[in-house]
């Protein structure tokens, strides 16, 4: 924790909405492999993120959202676009 001038306790990390965002556009970066991505930052690196930021999921959106980059990283492992 990193503390502000006033006194108060402020998280050094970002708020779940902006991880899963973060999460979601790298998956989309990943998918159409883009350049400017680091090339260590791989499925499962996408998939930490998105299941640390997963947070309340009453339609499970977020949950088939995980699905979707399991699905990906085994297309990708098999070879296959």
């Amino acid at each position: 924790m990193v503390s502000n001038a006033g006194g108060d306790r402020v998280s050094a990390q970002p708020p779940e909405s902006t991880r899963w965002a973060l999460a979601v556009a790298a998956f989309g970066q990943r998918l159409r492999g883009d350049p400017w991505m680091a090339a260590n930052y791989d499925w499962a690196s996408i998939l930490d993120q998105a299941q640390g930021a997963r947070g309340e999921d009453p339609y499970g959106d977020r949950a088939e959202f995980v699905q979707l980059i399991r699905a990906a990283d085994q297309t990708s492992a098999k070879g296959t676009p």
